[in-house]
């Protein structure tokens, strides 16, 4: 390590180790790449203008700007998501697959399973082509996704209703357990799974892989029945074989993204998605973590956007503190839509049997039992406002 170096891992230390200030997420502001830090006495964070230390006491913060401070108030307010994570998070989360998972997401995509990168702007999925289009060996590309505001946009709404499937998307599919689960017991139900961990994406990718080869679908997962007791039996869900199923293969009704879930919202059609689910998202459970929260009042109204009138957005959380914060961020964005709108927009519901959408036990939520943890499931209806 050069001296730079050394000195910028110091200054790293030094800030870990307060106990009353400490760095927090990047920012970008007008391309402008800025620091913030956190105060934690007076609660606030304020953007970093320079690499020397603050005094616990803050005093450095008299130095900044009126523009400083009134662009991060003004980010501040918009109560948005940072997908961009923090660096220890990336280590911890070990990224990069082993060769078995990366070799599985490699074979997978080129069979056609795996959507592309999502990097054409102004661009969204076009849901009737990826639906007709089997994975039989050729890999899905770029040409899935279409110019917004086009005449293809309208043929491919017509398709999508002509085609009577529902269509689902989990965010944070885990190792797919409940999703390969619901696409083998619902095939005539669309299925799109959103996993940024590559560990994960190469497990469920494996687990279709030797399903393909075998002809049958996985069925080595823990299913879970309830009963009056609230015991956890271990029984098989028969497959629903409603409708017509003839020279389908396990999994022609599913579709992986190995990315940000919250990225792909925003290359879905709007009101193209009947539910959407959010499985034991990560819950970030400390305070000056909250950016990095996936419930948002962006993300509410981005999950809003894609979903039909009628439309639900399903929560399954063992953390006591992420449910609490879900509720408050739902409640704040009904209150708004009221004031605005005259319109609640949103109604949380009774849950439906997780039978129904979250069949089986995942390794995170195993993990979790054996803890002492307890399984939280909720449910919110969409109804598009009149006014919109």
């Amino acid at each position: 390590l050069d001296r730079s170096s050394i000195a910028r891992l110091k200054r790293q230390i030094v800030f870990f180790f307060r106990t009353d200030l400490f760095i927090t997420q990047s920012y970008h502001i007008r391309d402008k790449k800025e620091r913030f830090i956190m105060d934690n006495k007076n609660e606030q964070v304020y953007p970093r203008v320079d690499l020397v230390e603050l005094e616990p006491d803050g005093e450095e913060i008299d130095h900044l700007t009126d523009t400083d401070e009134s662009n991060f108030r003004r980010i501040n307010q918009q109560n948005g998501y940072v997908g961009k994570k923090p660096k220890w998070w990336k280590t911890l989360a070990r990224r990069k697959g082993t060769k078995s998972q990366r070799a599985s997401i490699s074979k997978m995509t080129q069979k056609g399973y795996v959507l592309p990168r999502l990097d054409k702007y102004q661009h969204i999925i076009d849901l009737s082509m990826v639906l007709t289009k089997r994975p039989r060996g050729e890999p899905l590309t770029n040409d899935i996704l279409v110019p917004k505001d086009t005449d293809s946009l309208n043929i491919m709404y017509k398709k999508l209703k002509e085609s009577h499937m529902s269509f689902s998307l989990e965010i944070g599919f885990g190792q797919g357990e409940n999703l390969l689960s619901n696409a083998m017991r619902y095939p005539n139900n669309f299925y799109i799974g959103a996993e940024i961990h590559q560990p994960g994406v190469g497990v469920a990718l494996g687990r279709m892989s030797r399903a393909l080869e075998s002809g049958e679908y996985w069925l080595e997962q823990n299913w879970w029945v309830g009963n009056s007791s609230g015991e956890f039996i271990d029984e098989k869900p028969k497959k629903d074989n409603s409708g017509n199923i003839e020279d389908i293969l396990p999994y022609d009704n599913l579709r992986v993204y190995p990315g940000d879930g919250i990225k792909i919202l925003r290359f879905l059609p709007s009101k193209s998605l009947d539910r959407v689910f959010l499985t034991f998202p990560d819950p970030w459970p400390k305070k000056h973590q909250s950016q990095w929260r996936v419930i948002q009042e962006d993300t509410i109204g981005m999950i809003g956007e894609v979903l039909k009138p009628g439309g639900h957005f399903y929560l399954a959380t063992d953390a006591v503190a992420f449910d609490k914060w879900t509720s408050e961020i739902f409640e704040k964005v009904i209150s708004k839509n009221i004031e605005v709108n005259g319109d609640p927009t949103w109604q949380e519901i009774t849950c439906p049997s997780r039978e129904d959408w979250l069949p089986a036990l995942s390794k995170y939520e195993l993990k979790g039992i054996d803890e002492g943890r307890h399984t939280t499931c909720r449910c919110w209806k969409y109804k598009h406002s009149n006014k919109s």
